[in-house]
């Protein structure tokens, strides 16, 4: 079955790296035709929970319908380690450091109130 739009609810907002105010959106489901009788059917995957109500928000939930985007692969990032062998994380311990004492700050096992 195609799938007409996306449905969409805002989650609220967020500022990006650039100091740009967004909006949060979380995709809920989809509305699709039906190929044999051309209805549409609405298919929610999730459930937005309504905010409480306050000034310029009714508390109800909104969905918006939006036309799908193909997806579309981020780059990949650099490897993260490709700079030199001082920047790639420490080994992982010895047995012999697993058994060394540590440092308990000060606190012992008998002092967990658990």
């Amino acid at each position: 079955m195609p799938r007409i739009y996306d449905v969409l609810a805002t989650l609220g907002t967020y500022t990006d790296a650039e100091g740009q105010e967004r909006v949060k959106w979380l995709k809920c489901g989809a509305v699709i035709r039906n190929p044999e009788n051309g209805n549409l059917s609405l298919k929610l995957d999730a459930l937005p929970v309504a905010p409480l109500p306050k000034e310029g928000n009714d508390g109800g939930i909104w969905l918006v319908l939006k036309k799908p985007t193909p997806y579309q692969a981020k780059p990949a990032a650099a490897a993260p380690y490709a700079a030199g062998p001082d920047q790639r994380p420490p080994a992982p311990a010895t047995q012999a450091q697993l058994d060394a004492p540590q440092d308990n700050r000060g606190f012992t096992d008998d002092e967990i109130p658990f």
